[in-house]
């Protein structure tokens, strides 16, 4: 989408992809710069179907989310109720860490996996259900914090891990929390990572030494990224190419690492049903 005089205009080429749906938003390159409120403001389409990722991280997911952006959902895709990304999340046990971080979990089995942006995937709990885990949802109090604890992964395993007294198997990080989620796996000793569309905000030299960190550890990391994530004018430095970089590099040194490229792009519309098969 463009803006065009007061508001949007919309035009899409869709690859032709099975078995996918697509969420549909705004170009916003001119406004990135800008605070996440604004942002999300600028994230709004006609007939919105879902909130944004951007209204969704940070809040309080027992609430109702109003939808601003749209997926247009394929015939032959994953079938969702999208609207529960924008209803109340379903009510889980939880407690507020001492680092101000609030963690929500359904114990119901021992095989755990740990999701961080929790507040976000609270809301699709119900995805979770007939996959045989037990979720545990570690909830940011805001983007603020969000930035600054992944900013800082190895200080945010740190911080966090020693509050969590569960010991999950998996750990889940999506876009800028990929690396959190691989040294919060280092911390509480988690045997597998699972890390959609990376995003490398703590830089690349924080990246490699938490693949050594991986590599030492054993653990295993299944790196899932979309194939529309190789554009812009750098893709050298794409999210496409640091994924599909990190992956090399841990097979490369005899680690255990899988790739696995899916038809879409950032966003939850792509993300939902690839997490629900790697956790299958």
């Amino acid at each position: 989408m463009e803006r065009s005089g007061d508001g949007w205009s919309f035009t899409a080429e869709l690859p032709n992809a099975s078995g996918v749906s697509w969420a549909i938003v705004p170009n916003v390159t001119e406004v990135t710069a800008l605070s996440p409120a604004l942002l999300d403001a600028a994230l709004s389409t006609p007939n919105p179907t879902v909130p944004s990722l951007y209204r969704l991280i940070g809040t309080d997911p027992m609430t109702r989310a109003e939808p601003n952006i749209s997926v247009l959902q394929q015939p032959d895709a994953p079938e969702y109720d999208w609207a529960d990304l924008g209803n109340p999340a379903p009510q889980l046990a939880g407690e507020k860490l001492a680092t101000g971080h609030k963690i929500h979990y359904a114990l119901e089995n021992p095989n755990q996996v740990l999701f961080l942006d929790g507040e976000v995937m609270q809301r699709i709990h119900n995805d979770f259900l007939d996959l045989n885990i037990a979720p545990i949802y570690v909830h940011n109090s805001g983007m603020a914090q969000r930035m600054g604890d992944f900013a800082d992964p190895i200080g945010f395993a740190h911080a966090v891990g020693a509050h969590i007294e569960e010991q999950p198997d998996v750990i889940v990080g999506m876009s800028a929390g990929a690396l959190a989620a691989c040294a919060l796996a280092v911390e509480l000793g988690a045997q597998r990572v699972v890390l959609l569309s990376p995003a490398v905000v703590a830089g690349i030299d924080v990246a490699r030494e938490l693949m050594s960190s991986l590599l030492a550890n054993n653990i295993s990391v299944d790196i899932a990224v979309g194939s529309e994530e190789n554009r812009g004018d750098r893709p050298e430095q794409s999210i496409f190419t640091i994924a599909q970089g990190l992956a090399d590099g841990i097979e490369s040194a005899g680690g255990r690492s899988t790739f696995t490229v899916f038809p879409g792009g950032h966003d939850l519309a792509a993300w939902r049903p690839v997490l629900a098969r790697m956790l299958s």
